[in-house]
């Protein structure tokens, strides 16, 4: 064992790529802990009904983000590896198409605007919101680094950006300013984190020719990544439809309410991810070698997260007001009970994460997507039933069994899946029933 962690250290690949990972999950880790803590002290700030429009025009917005995108996140990197001598060309063309969807996103909320809502001031700052997706545009260097394994550079400029806006935000706090002044800053994130990827990639290569366009390319691109979009929108909705439909149906207080408890377990969503990506080079090489191994392996994944979630499930139910009172004050008192329900569905967010990789390695893309379209309806069905009679708990009870129906009980209804759901019921029955 020792002498293959010295062949590892020696091997100078396998290094490279160690280290640029490591620094991409630190800056992860640092970066969502920090925007945890800012937005409590921003909902604290706000109180929970301008906290609760403020979190429903961020859930609108990110639905458009998921548009944008154009699926594009999950293949770019393949996409410069395998065409190293054209990959300037995809990095433009994939930039011009973002941009080009973003405009007429932006375009067509504008016209609205004028049209019809002038006078509702939610859709105002929606409007105001989604200019965050023409910044977005220039995302496309982030994977564009990735895949030249300068992480280092998408970590500089992610954290500069975070403890920049930070600042500033808590500056605005102190200043007394209204809720508008946040909804700028959301827009001046992207641009800066933007501003700063595009600077890296002037240092690194010298010049930025914008004339790299590839019609072909982009049909192409377009024509790989129509099933990714779909994907990313339906996962989105099925995220965020519950805060959505509590807005429209409850209200902005109910909802900065909600919110509150959402943020709370959401601090811990890195572990998940932070434990797959970490451990998903080896699941591959695990699934070369023996299959037997491979769902070994995944398994022990599971029951290491299964107690993770279990503990922090734990320590939510006893301590939960007083983490509210402290985190939130008492204008927040509400979310307490929330927050228990709501902390249930770690457990179900934990291995589905995990989860995840089982999907990756089949290549069942196009089964995850119907998956979360499945979710989506699950999820709108229950809050149309539960809202109404158990307010805010009815949200918390839709989304749990939606997620459990998502990253479980579905999974038994495929045979590519069938041994993923074995592989869960044993993990999530401490390992007494064998399967």
């Amino acid at each position: 064992m020792i002498s293959k962690i010295k062949n590892l250290k020696n091997n100078q690949g396998f290094m490279k790529y160690f280290k640029n990972t490591s620094i991409l999950l630190i800056e992860k880790m640092f970066r969502l802990t920090i925007l945890a803590l800012v937005t409590i002290w921003i909902a604290k700030y706000l109180g929970p009904e301008d906290f609760g429009i403020y979190s429903y025009i961020l859930s609108i917005v990110s639905i458009f983000l998921a548009f944008t995108t154009l699926g594009f996140d999950s293949i770019l990197i393949k996409f410069f590896v395998l065409y190293k001598n054209k990959k300037q060309t995809i990095l433009f063309t994939s930039f011009y198409l973002r941009l080009l969807f973003s405009s007429f996103l932006i375009t067509v909320l504008l016209v609205l605007f004028f049209l019809v809502e002038q006078e509702n001031s939610i859709f105002y700052y929606i409007v105001i919101a989604s200019f965050a997706t023409i910044f977005q545009s220039f995302w496309v260097l982030d994977f564009f680094f990735q895949s030249q394994i300068l992480g280092r550079y998408v970590a500089l400029a992610n954290i500069t950006t975070v403890l920049v806006s930070s600042a500033i935000k808590i500056i605005f706090i102190f200043l007394h300013k209204p809720l508008i002044y946040f909804i700028y800053m959301y827009i001046f994130d992207f641009g800066l984190l933007s501003f700063l990827l595009a600077y890296f990639y002037f240092i690194v290569y010298k010049k930025i020719d914008f004339k790299l366009l590839n019609k072909r390319i982009g049909v192409i691109l377009l024509n790989r990544s129509w099933p990714l979009i779909l994907s990313s929108i339906s996962v989105i909705l099925y995220m965020k439809m519950d805060q959505i439909m509590i807005q429209n149906m409850l209200g902005s207080y109910e909802l900065g309410i909600y919110s509150a408890a959402i943020k709370i377990i959401e601090i811990w969503y890195f572990i998940p991810i932070i434990v797959s990506s970490s451990i998903f080079p080896m699941i591959l090489n695990f699934k070369k070698i023996s299959f037997e191994q491979y769902c070994i392996k995944l398994g022990k994944i599971f029951s290491l997260l299964f107690y993770i979630s279990l503990i922090i499930i734990l320590i939510t139910i006893v301590l939960s007001p007083y983490i509210i009172d402290i985190l939130f004050g008492v204008q927040f008192e509400q979310s307490a009970q929330v927050l228990i329900f709501y902390s249930w569905t770690c457990i179900f967010v934990f291995i589905g994460t995990a989860g995840n990789l089982w999907y990756i390695t089949e290549n069942l893309q196009l089964l995850s997507l119907f998956r979360s379209i499945i979710g989506l309806m699950i999820n709108i069905i229950l809050n149309l039933v539960l809202i109404p009679k158990y307010n805010l708990y009815g949200a918390a009870i839709s989304t749990l069994i939606s997620q459990i129906m998502v990253t479980y009980v579905l999974d038994f209804f495929s045979k590519k899946t069938r041994q993923l759901f074995f592989l869960k019921t044993k993990c999530l029955t401490f390992n007494i029933i064998r399967i």
